[in-house]
């Protein structure tokens, strides 16, 4: 049950990851971005302002990908976004793909840890 919820949360962060740049730019191109391999997040309740949020709360490791720059267009829609590598990196593993968005790299990522997600109240 423990390893559902991790890969339920794990698949929520990046889709949650993925929204925010998404949303109404759908026929805009992505820009180029780095993405980062977050293994083994773990995910837990952390208090925000006296209130509890649900978040991540550790991770085992976090590997910055092609050394942070952007992958080519095919490898980065055909494998770690919509094809079957990143769905199998998050289904069977309990790792995530993240991109680089918000978090520049595996160490900006780091050190804003805990980073929570959505308040439970």
């Amino acid at each position: 049950m423990r390893r559902l919820i991790t890969i339920l949360a794990a698949a929520l962060l990046t889709v949650s990851m993925f929204a925010a740049p998404s949303i109404g730019a759908e026929h805009e191109e992505t820009p180029p971005h780095g993405h980062m391999l977050v293994q083994r997040p773990e995910f837990g309740v952390v208090i925000v302002d006296d209130a509890p949020w649900f978040g991540v709360t550790g991770i085992r490791k976090c590997v910055d990908l092609a050394a942070g720059r952007h992958l080519p267009l095919r490898a980065h829609h055909d494998t770690i976004h919509t094809g079957t590598a990143g769905m199998m990196l998050s289904e069977k593993a309990g790792h995530a793909v993240v991109p680089t968005f918000e978090y520049a790299n595996c160490a900006e990522l780091e050190a804003a840890l805990p980073i929570a997600f959505f308040p439970l109240e």
